[in-house]
């Protein structure tokens, strides 16, 4: 299992989760300019839920998750 944490702060949450699917790197243009998103899907044992990773966070994370594996997921919250 791989661990790795998503922001600092102080309030936080963690999810073990297996990523079933991810897509493509995207890339869009809105009224605040380009940008790139990727999204995957999170299964546990209560569900599924899918998570969007936009800009910066799309470079930093999308090669480091792979399908089918095992993650701890942590976001810390203010």
């Amino acid at each position: 299992m791989k661990k790795f944490y998503i922001k600092k702060s102080n309030f936080r949450w963690t999810i073990k989760a297996r990523i079933s699917n991810k897509s493509q790197i995207r890339n869009y243009e809105n009224a605040r300019g380009p940008g790139k998103l990727f999204s995957c899907d999170l299964v546990d044992q209560s569900g599924e839920i899918r998570a969007t990773s936009f800009n910066a966070e799309c470079d930093k994370y999308y090669s480091l998750l792979e399908v089918g594996e095992v993650y701890f997921l942590s976001l810390l919250i203010n």
